[in-house]
């Protein structure tokens, strides 16, 4: 009988050791998922952050272009109203020069052309 309950004693010790080798290694395990699910958090976050800087590059991008062809525009109406003023001031030299020279020698009395002629000679 002896014997009997020395068996029973080993069994138990064994069992009692395969026990806490299980306990550790499911432990070990829990850790190991753990870790890797947070390695996983830890990457999806990477992996938004990424994806969030490429959206905001291209929005800034965007906002460059758009600002270049704002600037672009701008200096394409400055050049159109200089032309305009340039225009305007060709027009109004024109008209000055239409009302000056324009005029038929038959509407200009000839006393005049004789004034000019001998104001023109005495100034030389």
């Amino acid at each position: 009988m002896a014997a009997l309950v020395i068996m029973l004693v080993l069994a138990v010790l064994v069992l009692s050791a395969l026990l806490v080798v299980n306990v550790r290694a499911r432990k070990q395990d829990h850790l190991l998922i753990g870790s890797r699910e947070s390695e996983r958090s830890e990457a999806d976050k990477h992996h938004a952050r990424d994806h969030a800087m490429e959206e905001l590059a291209a929005e800034r991008a965007s906002r460059e272009h758009a600002e270049a062809e704002l600037h672009e525009a701008r200096l394409r109406i400055v050049a159109l109203e200089h032309r305009r003023d340039m225009l305007e001031a060709d027009a109004g030299e024109a008209a000055s020069r239409r009302g000056l020279f324009n005029r038929s020698s038959s509407e200009i009395p000839p006393e005049d052309t004789e004034q000019e002629r001998s104001g023109m000679s005495r100034g030389s």
